[in-house]
């Protein structure tokens, strides 16, 4: 009896051994669908198939499991966008007035963009001058009012333990030599700033100086520890919230917008020579 017990749980261990093994090569078959450079169709909406050299890059890159997921979840994003869109094809059509006049008035827009990107990279080089700069923030300091407390100085946050540290630290204080301050960082900080002005939200991010962020004084050395980091900071300089804020922190945004404006005033020089010459040459007439 014992025996005739035991024989029919081998036969159903081993029933279960091979559901488990089919089981394994159904979902190997399923990664081996996606290889990669298989053009086999993943899936069908009326006579539109996608296939999956048309999927994109991020599906394709991926490994395994999480391959199969994206793959999974792109195809039926597809299928779903593919029905709303055969549906209004169906009650609208690609020839309704509306969407024709939309589509050009967007092609041309982009032909005429891409014309000005064209030109604009062919002109001289329109980064403005440090006299440009000067003169931009002078007249509009009033519209640049710090929101928050700046300092100017060295935030160095670097493993505890790091080796040199003491020469780093009076290298700080005595300003002796920058050039061995930032070989120093390059090779062991977690993050650094040095002699450059930023924003009291840098210390604050940090818990070792929380509470404290707003109320560092000029001229003052700081050398704080937490359980992973040690932090150099000195302040050299400070802007309290509501004073103008400093042009070097802002320079890079003026620049930017001095830049945009040089290029808005060339695209519309260009504007008014080709009007001009067109009507000089008969090119155009206004009935």
């Amino acid at each position: 009896m014992l025996k005739s017990n035991i024989s029919g749980f081998t036969l159903r261990l081993v029933a279960l051994l091979l559901l488990a093994a089919v089981a394994s090569c159904n979902f190997l078959k399923k990664e081996d669908d996606y290889t990669e450079n298989s053009n086999r169709p993943l899936a069908r909406v009326n006579k539109t198939v996608l296939y999956y050299n048309d999927l994109p890059a991020y599906c394709q890159t991926g490994a395994g499991n999480d391959s199969s997921r994206l793959i999974a979840s792109y195809v039926e994003s597809w299928v779903r966008k593919q029905l709303l869109l055969q549906k209004a094809q169906s009650e609208i059509g690609p020839d309704d007035p509306e969407i024709q006049a939309r589509v050009e008035e967007y092609t041309n827009f982009l032909i005429v963009q891409k014309y000005k990107e064209a030109y604009i990279n062919e002109l001289a080089a329109l980064v403005p001058e440090e006299e440009e700069l000067l003169d931009f923030y002078a007249s509009e300091t009033h519209n640049y009012e710090s929101e928050e407390i700046l300092y100017k100085g060295f935030f160095i946050k670097v493993p505890l333990n790091t080796p040199g540290v003491k020469n780093i630290r009076e290298n700080i204080v005595n300003g002796t030599s920058e050039q061995e301050v930032k070989s120093f960082c390059v090779r062991y900080a977690k993050k650094y700033l040095l002699n450059t002005w930023f924003s009291e939200q840098i210390l604050h991010e940090e818990s070792a100086f929380r509470g404290q962020e707003k109320s560092i004084a000029r001229k003052t050395f700081l050398e704080k520890s937490d359980s992973e980091y040690l932090y150099l900071v000195y302040i050299a300089d400070k802007v309290e919230k509501g004073n103008a804020i400093p042009l070097d922190y802002i320079k890079s945004d003026i620049s930017n917008i001095i830049v945009r404006q040089k290029q808005l005033k060339a695209i519309k020089q260009l504007e008014n020579k080709m009007y001009d010459e067109a009507r000089e040459s008969g090119d155009v007439e206004i009935f």
